[in-house]
């Protein structure tokens, strides 16, 4: 046959098959149910904040100041926590009353939006963002998301209304508002963040840390904790190569650290008790031939119950260390529940500072 009559002849009947498959296509398209279906507005997430200020123009104001918004109105996949007009009004409020602050009204020059200071809305802008898209089912066993401004918000569930909270304490009102770029969930108080390290957040709460607070303090751990980043080393064959090395490496460390109430109910009822429980665990640890620490008994260290507790082979200095990891562990990493499988128990294991 023909080479040329042949594809032609081939060509015909391959139509031939395909008709009744869009016919089919065609048919099915007609019985859609489209009242399920989203409908996007064609809105940014900008455009959005921007077409309501009754609710949203005091954040849009912030996000402008902090050159956000031009972020969030071009292409991209952002989350961003909108907080109401009402509830960016009482922060600021709350910002330049604070009597308590080291900075006089915590660096307001003024009360009302206006007294806000550029990095002031840069950071309050940058903590209500993130640069990937979660939705509500994404947030229902409480997650960790990184916002913008390179520090972490967390989410839970609340035991009485069963909604969503950020941070323990802003509710989300409404939430998976789907927009072009993104979506927007709206909470009904501005999302609070500290600029206080891990020991000084258990200064924060003298209720629950006193003994772990005057631990650390005799120890002097506090100056092990304080870097937040440290600069990297860039290979020479980077450029050459084309990969890409961040600049600096962010830090981060996490303390399971027993409250005050935990500690009573073992007999320890201030920081002599807990000298004096750490020396009955380690004091024999690293004996020779009996030890049950190894790495300091094969190592032949003298572990020590005197007064110097800076040493790192005295023994309060040893329970501290054995309760600090250096990484930063989010609650929602300690638990796996996404790979649980029943009646399998699941463990996980942290290298902390005591080797």
């Amino acid at each position: 046959m023909n080479t040329t009559v042949y594809h032609k002849l081939a060509c015909r009947l391959a139509a031939l098959l395909m008709l009744p498959a869009l016919l089919f296509v065609a048919s099915c398209k007609e019985d859609l149910d489209e009242d399920n279906l989203y409908t996007f507005t064609g809105e940014t997430i900008e455009s959005y904040l921007a077409n309501r200020p009754d609710s949203f123009s005091n954040f849009n104001y912030i996000l402008k100041r902090a050159g956000m918004d031009k972020i969030l109105s071009a292409y991209g996949t952002y989350t961003c926590f909108a907080p109401t007009n009402e509830a960016v009004m009482a922060y600021i409020d709350s910002l330049y009353a604070d009597t308590s602050c080291k900075i006089e009204h915590n660096g307001m020059t003024a009360p009302g939006l206006e007294g806000l200071s550029d990095s002031l809305c840069n950071d309050i802008a940058k903590f209500h963002l993130a640069a990937s898209e979660v939705m509500a089912i994404n947030m229902q066993n409480g997650m960790t998301i990184r916002t913008m401004l390179g520090r972490d918000v967390n989410t839970s569930i609340d035991s009485v209304s069963g909604r969503t909270v950020v941070n323990a304490y802003s509710l989300i009102t409404k939430m998976d508002n789907e927009m072009e770029n993104g979506v927007i969930h709206i909470v009904d108080n501005v999302l609070r963040r500290s600029n206080l390290l891990v020991t000084g957040e258990m200064s924060n709460h003298p209720d629950l840390f006193t003994i772990w607070k005057a631990a650390i303090d005799l120890t002097g751990l506090e100056d092990s904790l304080l870097d937040v980043e440290r600069k990297t080393t860039v290979p020479s064959n980077a450029a050459t190569y084309k990969f890409y090395c961040p600049e600096k490496a962010v830090l981060g460390y996490t303390i399971f650290a027993e409250t005050d109430s935990v500690l009573k109910k073992h007999g320890i009822n201030d920081i002599n008790d807990l000298i004096a429980y750490a020396n009955r665990v380690y004091e024999h640890c690293a004996d020779p031939g009996t030890g049950w620490y190894d790495y300091y008994r094969n190592k032949g260290v003298k572990v020590s119950t005197g007064d110097d507790y800076r040493s790192p082979y005295n023994c309060l200095n040893m329970f501290l260390r054995y309760h600090i990891a250096k990484l930063r562990v989010p609650y929602n990493k300690l638990v796996t529940s996404y790979n649980e499988v029943s009646g399998v128990p699941l463990y996980d294991y942290w290298e902390t500072m005591l080797p």
